[in-house]
């Protein structure tokens, strides 16, 4: 059961395969880059490659079992194979499973022979690998080489350093954002929601007043689909609606019993339930449709949290999240997926991930992770954005912007190893909330009292070793 609820944080739809189209202009991306596709003014190899007699091979095991991610994959590290002559990089399809990918990880740096670099999507905890030496920082190569860390965006950069060290490469974004069905709304003349965050209207009031006018039970018609963000097994996201997390990195504390986390959880859940404003099972079940995200892909909810990029059969519009708190808008999570350095050939892998860091090449790697939204932050997102637009005939400039202004998923959370526990012990603690059989103020002392416990047990086994 650890296991498939860890596996839950990075679930994914996927996109559309790559339109012929797309592909071809994929191909064609250029841009003012010196050997090896780096940025002008850097070089492509390091000492020890440069004078190396063959290429350097780098394994690359995807998480994806999946033929068209592989071959998107195998395209891309193509593209960075033809650019030099020093590191060559091959592709496996891998166990289609997040937890099992970090197991084999792990495993083959304990066995003495580490992998070259793995995927970071599993979501909570990866302090452990620093701790057990699996993974290479990256801080040093990023000083040599003049890499400013401010080519991402702080808080993807931020969910990767710990004690001011850089440990993963962020590469491509998993972004909430808001999808409303635009045949819906205007039935009712609501005017769309918009793609702003700055935008002081798009509050969760409002939000409210939209869903309550939609809403006809009757005809298998409601206000709200019941999904507002991703990655949230703890409840962590609930209280970023109102200005608040439920995390203090700096303070080290847990933040549940807050004003706004507590405003935030009990609004997600009177909306379900003080205002009936989502299917109820047995009600689900006669339409003939899940709940969530299924509800809204069925066309019978007017609005929805959203955090895929899909083509559906019937006109919808992404916004932005909306937001009731105070100063910018922080609703909702992102996730940053990133790469690790494991300890063989580093230089070759280092080479690879710098080739990553010019906005065409990255840019590729977010679409090859099925995502609409790079951590790069001038330009990376532009050739996904573009195709998901082509694909799915619907701008996704929301996450983009979102990602600006929102905190990575957990506020801090997700980094330490100890949280993994943690979240497996509030998983079905939170399913209790969320059944209406536990009182939000009581969920919240609880999950203070797990965090907090969790934390404390692992630093003072860490002091003891």
């Amino acid at each position: 059961m650890a296991a498939q609820i860890r596996d839950r944080f990075t679930r994914r739809t996927s996109l559309l395969s790559l339109t012929a189209a797309a592909a071809a202009a994929l191909a064609a991306c250029g841009g003012e880059q010196g050997a090896a596709g780096q940025p002008s003014g850097q070089t492509a190899e390091g000492p020890a490659l440069a004078r190396a007699k063959a290429p350097v091979t780098v394994n690359y095991l995807s998480v994806s079992s999946s033929a068209d991610r592989n071959e998107r994959e195998r395209e891309l590290f193509a593209s960075f194979n033809a650019a030099q002559n020093a590191v060559k990089v091959e592709v496996s399809a891998g166990p289609g499973s997040w937890v099992t990918l970090r197991e084999k990880f792990i495993v083959s740096h304990a066995g003495g022979d580490p992998m070259h670099l793995v995927e970071l999507g599993w979501g909570g905890g990866w302090s452990d690998l620093v701790d057990s030496g699996a993974i290479v920082e990256l801080t040093p190569y990023l000083k040599r080489d003049k890499l400013d860390p401010k080519h991402f965006l702080a808080e993807a950069i931020g969910q990767y350093t710990l004690a001011g060290k850089t440990w993963a490469l962020p590469t491509s974004l998993s972004v909430d954002g808001w999808a409303y069905n635009k045949n819906l709304l205007d039935k009712h003349g609501l005017p769309h929601p918009p793609v702003t965050t700055e935008d002081k209207s798009w509050t969760m009031e409002k939000l409210l007043e939209y869903a309550k006018i939609v809403n006809k039970p009757e005809n298998q018609i409601w206000g709200f689909s019941g999904a507002f963000t991703g990655d949230n097994s703890a409840a962590y996201t609930e209280g970023t609606y109102f200005g608040q997390g439920a995390w203090d990195d700096k303070a080290q504390q847990p933040a549940y019993l807050s004003e706004g986390w507590l405003r935030g959880s009990q609004y997600w859940r009177d909306l379900e339930f003080k205002h009936r404003l989502v299917p109820t099972a047995d009600e689900a079940k006669a339409a003939g449709v899940s709940r969530g995200t299924g509800l809204f892909r069925a066309g019978k909810a007017a609005l929805s949290g959203w955090y895929s990029s899909l083509k559906l059969d019937f006109d919808w519009g992404l916004a932005t999240v909306p937001y009731s708190g105070p100063g910018k808008n922080v609703s909702g999570r992102f996730f940053a997926h990133a790469l690790l350095m494991g300890k063989k050939d580093q230089e070759a892998v280092w080479q690879l991930f710098k080739w990553l860091t010019v906005p065409e090449n990255g840019g590729r790697w977010v679409l090859a992770a099925n995502h609409a939204t790079s951590p790069i932050v001038k330009g990376g997102s532009d050739i996904a954005q573009k195709a998901v637009r082509e694909q799915t005939g619907v701008d996704h400039r929301a996450y983009l912007l979102s990602a600006q202004t929102m905190k990575h998923a957990g506020w801090g959370l997700e980094k330490y190893a100890w949280f993994r526990d943690a979240n497996d012990e509030l998983s079905p603690v939170r399913a209790e909330l969320f059944a209406n059989k536990l009182a939000v103020r009581d969920f919240a002392q609880r999950a203070t009292e797990v965090i907090t416990r969790h934390r404390q047990a692992f630093e003072q086994k860490s002091k003891q070793r």
